[in-house]
């Protein structure tokens, strides 16, 4: 619904949620009000807008599908996380260590 010269408007679905949050002028108010009265897409898309808002202002929360956050939970409960080994104790925990040697000073023993 952008304005153009016409004085129509094209689908904008923008103007469809400033026009939910009450962020429009009084002309394009009408001018978007007249659109979604003659243009069915904006309408469903204005209705849809809606509904979030409104679940979102209210604070409802959906219902937890078959005990999903249970289910979740139970699994990182369950998980095993150790914690990760540093730097030195991984290059020495394997044979990487080896790639080193030439890097090491040599005459370190006086």
């Amino acid at each position: 619904m952008t304005p153009d010269t016409g004085g129509d408007m094209a689908c904008d679905p923008e103007l469809v949620s400033a026009f939910l949050d009450g962020e429009l002028d009084a002309i394009i108010v009408g001018r978007v009000t007249d659109h979604l009265l003659e243009c069915e897409e904006c309408y469903r898309a204005m209705t849809r807008l809606a509904w979030v808002r409104d679940i979102m202002v209210d604070g409802r929360v959906l219902d937890d599908p078959a005990g999903l956050t249970r289910s979740v939970m139970a699994a990182i409960s369950n998980e095993k996380v150790e914690p990760r080994a540093g730097f030195v104790r991984r290059l020495f925990s394997s044979d990487k260590w080896v790639l080193f040697l030439p890097l090491l000073p040599v005459g370190l023993g006086g």
